[in-house]
C-alpha cells in the first residue's frame, strides 16, 4: 500500500486516516476499551466451573485489551502521517507521547527490581505523558490534513 493512500483499518500502520475516520475509529475504540475495563471480572469467576476456564478466559479479555490498545495507537500514527511528513521529530514525539506508555503500561513490571525507576516512570506517565496524549489525541481530530 502507498503510505498516502487512505486506511481506516484498525491494525494497520501503513497509509493515513483521514478526520471523520479517525474520530469514529477513536470513539469505537475507547469505548471497548473503557467498557472492558470497567467490567469487574472477579464475579463471574463463580460461573465458571473449572478454575483453567476463569484463567482463559481472564486471558482472552487482556488479550483483547492489549489489541484494542495497539489499534487506538495505529490510528493515532496514522493520523499524524496524514497532517505531517512524518519526519524525525513526530517519530520522537509519537514514540514518547503514545508508544512509551503502551510499552510501560503493559511491559512496566518487568522493572520491579529498580523501585526508584518504576516510582519516577509512574509519575511521569500519570502526570506529563498520559495527559499530553489524551489532549493531544482529541486535537487531531480537528487538524486538517496536507
Amino acid at each position: 500500500m502507498n503510505t498516502k493512500e487512505s486506511n481506516s483499518s484498525y491494525l494497520s500502520f501503513e497509509g493515513i486516516i483521514n478526520r471523520k475516520d479517525y474520530t469514529i475509529n477513536m470513539l469505537i475504540l475507547l469505548g471497548i476499551f473503557i467498557g472492558v475495563n470497567l467490567i469487574n471480572f472477579n464475579y463471574l469467576q463463580t460461573f465458571f466451573r473449572y478454575e483453567f476456564l476463569y484463567t482463559i478466559f481472564v486471558f482472552i479479555v487482556e488479550m483483547l485489551k492489549f489489541i484494542v490498545m495497539i489499534a487506538i495507537i495505529s490510528t493515532v500514527y496514522r493520523r499524524i502521517s496524514d497532517f505531517t511528513d512524518f519526519n524525525d521529530n513526530w517519530k520522537r514525539i509519537f514514540f514518547i507521547f503514545y508508544f512509551f506508555p503502551f510499552l510501560y503500561l503493559n511491559w512496566g513490571n518487568l522493572l520491579n527490581f529498580i523501585p526508584f525507576l518504576i516510582k519516577v516512570l509512574d509519575i511521569v506517565t500519570l502526570f506529563i505523558i498520559l495527559p499530553v496524549a489524551f489532549i493531544s489525541s482529541i486535537i487531531f481530530a480537528f487538524i486538517k490534513s496536507k
